[in-house]
């Protein structure tokens, strides 16, 4: 497993297919995991019922890290060790994305993004990430 794959770099990567042609390759091998939160962002912003069943059943097929009461706690670390920091940083992070770079954190795994949140998560936790795609 090369990481843990968060909506931001998921919805690039549909977008824009080929683009990260490495990254691709291993979303189709199997080998970048996806956890509930992920899924959950990534199905609402689907546009019909049939969309939302077809994406579904696309990322019921990717491995899914879990996302324990472990990672809630640490999420809320996090989170505290956000708000240490100046200024009111720990408030522009959404929960989502503690729980993405907590489940992370659990899974050993880095996290593979296109949302700066991920960065400033990195600050405090030190754990490993990747900008999908180009910078914009």
């Amino acid at each position: 497993m090369i990481g843990l794959l968060d909506s931001s770099g998921l919805i690039w990567i549909r977008r824009h297919p080929g683009t990260v042609s490495e990254l691709d390759a291993h979303v189709i091998a199997g080998d970048v995991a996806l956890c509930d939160p992920v899924t959950l962002e990534v199905l609402r912003g689907m546009e019909s019922a049939a969309a939302y069943l077809a994406a579904e059943e696309a990322l019921a097929g990717m491995p899914h890290v879990p996302v324990s009461p472990r990672a809630f706690q640490r999420a809320r670390a996090i989170q505290r060790d956000l708000a240490a920091l100046p200024g009111p940083r720990h408030r522009s992070i959404a929960p989502t994305d503690l729980l993405v770079a907590a489940a992370a954190i659990e899974a050993e795994l880095p996290i593979l993004h296109r949302d700066r949140d991920f960065e400033a998560i990195a600050e405090v936790t030190g754990q490993p990430q990747r900008w999908v795609g180009p910078r914009a």
